[in-house]
């Protein structure tokens, strides 16, 4: 492979793995600080991934302070109004107080794009692996189209995602999967059925078997994200499980079996460790719990942006101090965001809970307006907030 900037001899100051918000979103923040940034992704962009296509206003507040203005730049976004709860034959609408429907092939690009302007070097398409970490340098193998190459960094980022393999020499970092983990499902379909939510709104479908999620897209197609039991899966399809959840919640008989499904590893999982010695995991990489109405990629977004500084610190020379203070970011910034999503999950694995739930917002439809309003806010402390 022919590498961007011989002259640099390969070595970079930053180098990211994964082109998801976190890790793009790091590489702006960095290359804007004068960083010598190389961000890698497996996939060829754009690219489509397993996800509900919702960003919610802490995302679209984290994005602003970045100086990317979505609705500036696409016009034709459709704001989220309210995300409408349906279970046996209920339903119920529930304001939110921001946010818009995105499809992540967009967002993912404007965001590269973005972070290209500023310096960053970008290569999609490349395979990264770390291969060593020691005397101050990380040793990567990059692959694409069948070439390898062997650059250093001082700094790594992990951002790859759920199903990234960036680690797979550490086992030491080797995700812990929670009990009873659900697998993501998502498809993108070009569908006036009756399926499709009004713009504005997302339509979550719950089962026994699991939840569905619809919403519509800025061309006007229809996004459609699961979370379901991988035991729902065993002997039937992807499209057999979202059907049979739909009918059930929603009363809907839906032919989705020409629809091209991605599905996931199990969802809920964390890491014994967020890095080591010149080394930071961040967005998905470092966890994952359900999300619902936007709040993933927002997470990946805030943590993009508050791991550039420690990033920058790493850079002046590695101290132990600069990864605990990362994980205790985490854990204050993420956690408690996280702790309400998983309370949701909870909810949402019984029908018949949800549906009591359901009537008593019917009755009081304010009643989760903190816990919503906590999921949506934007802690730009310390962000370079204007």
């Amino acid at each position: 492979m022919e590498l961007p900037f011989p002259e640099r001899g390969g070595l970079w100051d930053v180098l990211i793995a994964g082109a998801g918000p976190a890790g793009s979103m790091a590489a702006l923040e960095l290359a804007q600080a004068g960083c010598e940034v190389l961000l890698i992704e497996r996939s060829r962009f754009p690219r489509q991934k397993v996800c509900g296509c919702c960003l919610n206003l802490a995302g679209v507040s984290i994005l602003g302070n970045a100086r990317v203005d979505l609705p500036g730049l696409f016009p034709r976004l459709q704001g989220l109004d309210a995300v409408v709860i349906e279970v046996q034959g209920r339903s119920t609408s529930l304001r939110l107080p921001g946010g818009y429907a995105i499809s992540r092939g967009l967002l993912d690009s404007v965001l590269a794009e973005r972070a290209s302007d500023v310096g960053a070097v970008f290569l999609d398409g490349t395979q990264g692996r770390l291969m060593s970490n020691r005397d101050g340098r990380c040793r990567v193998k990059l692959t694409s189209g069948g070439s390898e190459a062997i650059v250093e960094a001082r700094v790594v980022l992990c951002a790859d995602g759920l199903q990234g393999t960036f680690l797979k020499r550490f086992p030491e970092f080797e995700p812990i999967i929670a009990s009873q983990s659900r697998l993501g499902l998502s498809t993108i379909i070009e569908s006036d059925s009756v399926t499709q939510p009004g713009p504005g709104l997302i339509r979550m479908a719950v089962g026994r078997a699991g939840y569905v999620g619809r919403v519509r897209l800025e061309e006007g197609s229809l996004a459609i994200a699961a979370a379901v039991d991988s035991r729902a899966l065993a002997g039937s399809s992807p499209c057999q499980v979202v059907r049979k959840i739909l009918a059930e919640a929603a009363g809907l008989d839906v032919d989705l079996s020409q629809a091209k499904w991605q599905g996931t590893q199990p969802l809920t999982r964390s890491r014994p460790a967020l890095g080591g010695r010149n080394l930071f995991i961040l967005g998905d990489a470092a966890g994952y719990a359900e999300p619902f109405t936007g709040e993933g990629m927002a997470w990946s977004l805030i943590q993009g942006k508050r791991i550039a500084p420690l990033a920058r610190e790493a850079l002046e020379g590695w101290n132990p101090s600069l990864l605990k203070s990362w994980e205790e970011d985490y854990r204050r910034i993420i956690g408690r965001r996280r702790s309400a999503c998983r309370l949701l999950s909870l909810t949402l694995r019984s029908p018949t809970f949800c549906r009591g739930v359901v009537a008593a917002l019917s009755v009081a439809p304010n009643l989760l307006n903190p816990l919503l309003m906590g999921m949506n806010r934007a802690d730009l402390k310390g962000m370079g907030a204007p």
